[in-house]
């Protein structure tokens, strides 16, 4: 039986450990382990800006997770920030609104 390839989008931390900065791609272990656990392999997809990248990992899984993470800009619903908006990371919003448009025509 051939298990299924769950495509997990990852985040970016840049203030972890001892190389304060530096972006380091990352998804929480529960969500791996939360896939292999329900019989599929897990792939961590990265942020990226390019769409050409992201289409090939959308298309190399069977299915998609979005991890979630830092808050959505309000501006993307066509609303104002607030001063509670303070974890915003716009390339985040970006990459994971083109992993769902790719994914949602590839059904």
């Amino acid at each position: 039986m051939v298990k299924p390839m769950i495509g997990i989008t990852g985040g970016v931390l840049t203030n972890a450990g001892p190389f304060q900065g530096y972006h380091r791609s990352y998804v929480n272990e529960d969500y791996v382990q939360a896939v292999i656990a329900n019989g599929g392999v897990p792939l961590i997809i990265p942020v990226t800006n390019d769409e050409a990248v992201i289409k090939s990992q959308i298309n190399t899984v069977d299915a998609v997770i979005l991890s979630g993470g830092n808050d959505i800009d309000p501006r993307n619903y066509h609303e104002n920030t607030t001063l509670e908006s303070d974890d915003l990371m716009p390339s985040r919003d970006w990459f994971d609104l083109q992993v769902v448009q790719l994914a949602e025509r590839d059904e």
